[in-house]
């Protein structure tokens, strides 16, 4: 991010241990988009929390786990914000 010319704040993502985690997988499982070996380990927690609620007969969701409903909100969110923030 920049203001004035001048770096504020810089990152980098994957760092370099993710990079290492990525190109392991990408070896183990060549060929996927590579945001799935990236996204690899919060998709191992969403998959065993979904696990967890399932086997405890628990109804809904998860906590700490967006719903179908939260992401329909997060679209509409976008969708106005969209020709707003165009405009700016």
């Amino acid at each position: 991010m920049k203001v004035d010319d001048v770096i504020q704040f810089h990152t980098q993502f994957p760092d370099a241990a993710g990079k290492l985690q990525m190109a392991a997988l990408e070896a183990e499982s060549p060929g996927a988009m590579g945001y799935f070996y990236q996204q690899d380990p919060e998709y191992i927690i969403l998959k065993e929390r979904f696990a967890q609620q399932i086997l405890s007969g628990e109804p809904g969701v998860p906590e700490g786990i967006a719903s179908i409903d939260t992401a329909v909100e997060a679209l509409q969110v976008a969708e106005y914000l969209a020709p707003v923030l165009a405009e700016a």
